[in-house]
């Protein structure tokens, strides 16, 4: 899994809708808060970005989270890790949940702050449990991997599946894998590709390229190379790397599909430009054998 991208993605899209539900603060500044979520929810950052900032100078807790993730991912202002982390300690200090996440993954990541694995769980610790699964989901993260906490793969099955009962894909996705490796869990690939499910039909690239595998090579479900290629396919529209190259065996092959050896050149491409050494090696092969 690559938590960063994971966590970017699911960050940006899913901890508005939560803000406007959780959110306290100066009463008198909520309202506007919410109209300036809703812009940035439309990606009309230039009229979100102003009231984050009166609000945060204001002290509400909401607006001093919104700027932070505003500032983290360059959105409507240039992007600055410390004043990202700046903006999210202000409001997790005032105990927002999702500041306090904010903290702990600039810690994950370097942003702003030395890197630091155990501050990182420190400040997840405290907001994980409290209904907000993108916390959930990094504590879980950080037992399965040994970061800041000792490895344990129970402690990491127990944080995921909070977050996956509350529908958050990338711990859906995460769950699945520990099913299917019997990591924290018994082994069960039929458990697995349920989980992978749910996240690919939330429309989660990296669980869309888990349920096609499975498809592909009788995972936990019966062998159906036209689904593989179906999710291969939701995966690669998404610029998935390793999509995109099981997508291209499955055109030169013609497997699931018609055969087609430019489109399998053209998918190989586009995961080499991506960096995927794999896909750049298969290239030079072909353009060996031409």
């Amino acid at each position: 899994m690559n938590l960063m991208k994971s966590l970017r993605g699911c960050t940006l899209s899913f901890v508005p809708a939560v803000l406007l539900l959780v959110s306290c603060g100066e009463k008198d500044w909520q309202p506007e808060v919410d109209r300036a979520v809703k812009a940035y929810e439309e990606k009309r950052y230039d009229e979100a970005v102003p009231v984050f900032v009166e609000a945060a100078n204001h002290g509400h807790d909401g607006g001093q989270y919104m700027l932070g993730v505003c500032y983290e991912w360059g959105l409507g202002v240039e992007k600055n890790y410390e004043e990202a982390l700046k903006w999210y300690r202000l409001a997790a200090e005032q105990g927002l949940a999702e500041a306090e996440t904010g903290v702990g993954f600039c810690y994950y990541a370097g942003h702003g702050v030395e890197q630091d694995y155990a501050e990182a769980a420190k400040w997840v610790r405290k907001a994980a449990g409290r209904g907000y699964p993108h916390a959930d989901f990094l504590l879980g993260t950080l037992y399965e991997q040994g970061f800041g906490v000792e490895k344990d793969y129970s402690e990491a099955v127990k944080w995921l599946r909070k977050a996956a009962d509350q529908d958050y894909a990338p711990a859906q996705t995460e769950l699945g894998c520990c099913y299917e490796n019997g990591n924290g869990v018994g082994e069960d690939a039929t458990e697995a590709v349920k989980w992978y499910r749910k996240a690919a039909e939330q429309d989660h690239a990296e669980a869309q390229y888990a349920l096609a595998r499975c498809y592909e090579d009788g995972i936990g479900i019966k062998q159906d190379l036209a689904e593989a290629v179906k999710w291969y396919r939701k995966a690669a529209d998404q610029d998935f790397a390793e999509a995109l190259f099981h997508l291209a065996f499955c055109y030169r092959s013609g497997a699931g599909v018609e055969r087609d050896s430019d489109e399998a050149v053209r998918l190989l491409k586009k995961a080499a430009d991506q960096g995927m050494k794999e896909a750049e090696l298969m290239l030079k092969l072909l353009d060996s054998n031409d």
